[in-house]
């Protein structure tokens, strides 16, 4: 499988998970979902992963929501290399603290991928609302 094909198939798991997560989340709590998904990008440039995952663990149920969905992408088998400790039962905010940089790095570049398609489709959820 050569690279082209290989990032095509991960942005498509990508794009196929934040379907979902965004499907729900919206079903469950629509505008604040929707805002807390927009914000997320900014509030992880400006504060940190650990800090931002941190306080998404305790704003609202919607932020908990989101936290939960990006723990669950980072358990899936495409991401397990990532943080090898998340896929016992230790919780995305622990494992963040008890990685390496470079893991850590590594991380916030996944989620910053899977958060373009988790806004998109969010966005676009909210609009046909």
């Amino acid at each position: 499988m050569d690279k082209n094909t290989l990032r095509n198939s991960m942005e498509q798991r990508r794009a196929q998970a934040a379907y979902q997560d965004a499907t729900n989340g919206f079903k469950q709590q629509s505008k604040e979902y929707v805002a807390f998904v927009n914000e997320l990008p900014m509030l992880i440039k400006t504060n940190g992963l650990g800090a931002t995952i941190a306080f998404a663990t305790y704003k609202n149920d919607a932020s908990k929501m989101v936290y939960r969905q990006l723990e669950n992408w980072l358990k899936q088998e495409v991401n397990q290399y990532l943080l090898p400790d998340l896929q016992s039962d230790k919780r995305l905010i622990a494992a963040l603290t008890d990685c390496s940089s470079s893991a850590y790095k590594a991380v916030t570049v996944e989620l910053f991928a899977y958060l373009i398609w988790l806004r998109r489709f969010a966005k676009a959820l909210d609009k046909d609302a």
